[in-house]
């Protein structure tokens, strides 16, 4: 799946795997896919982001004042760790174009989100067990799950391929998927229209 990505710049790719969870990039732009792993006290998360966040450096301060240590300059250690402070919440504090994922293994939970405007896209689609998610639609047609028909000169898909919307957040576990909109603390909830797997 991750060998069908648009190459974008000096290559990099990162997997990260378990028993219920495969995560993963491919990009060739410093700093705008990654995928970073953080355990802290009994809960393990991993976060595959695209995009640029653009107050990652007073996020940064923010979190280390709050005690937390930072191991690699990267946009995604600063949102994951975000994440694990803020919880779904992070998102209200968040600045730039962006779309991220972020599995927390002890909890077996997918949280998902795509900035205000939209900038960086975010596709998923349901299976009966679990959910696909990427940056390009290509890449889920890719899965073995995901029944293709390429005859009559088209995509038909066994399953819906679904783009998660601006300012839209995604929660998935295995009880179930909740797709609903955020705003900015102290912000208008209204939505402006606007690589990783």
């Amino acid at each position: 799946m991750l060998e069908t990505l648009t190459p974008c710049g000096p290559e990099t790719t990162g997997i990260w795997m378990t028993n219920s969870c495969a995560l993963g990039h491919r990009s060739v732009r410093e700093n705008r896919a990654q995928t970073v792993y953080r355990e802290e006290g009994e809960s393990a998360y991993c976060i595959v982001f695209s995009g640029a966040l653009s107050n990652a450096s007073d996020l940064r301060i923010d979190l280390e004042k709050i005690g937390y240590e930072f191991h690699i300059d990267s946009d995604a250690e600063v949102l994951l760790v975000s994440y694990i402070e803020w919880g779904h919440v992070c998102v209200e504090r968040l600045e730039g174009s962006i779309a991220f994922a972020v599995w927390h293994e002890r909890e077996q939970s997918l949280f998902a989100a795509r900035d205000l405007r939209g900038g960086e896209p975010l596709y998923y689609c349901r299976l009966e067990n679990g959910i696909l998610f990427s940056s390009e639609k290509k890449v889920l047609l890719m899965h073995p799950y995901v029944d293709v028909d390429r005859a009559d000169a088209g995509l038909r898909y066994g399953v819906d391929l679904e783009e998660l919307q601006a300012g839209h957040n995604l929660i998935f576990t295995y009880g179930g998927l909740n797709i609903r909109p955020y705003a900015r603390a102290g912000g208008s909830s209204e939505i402006e229209p606007g690589s990783f797997a």
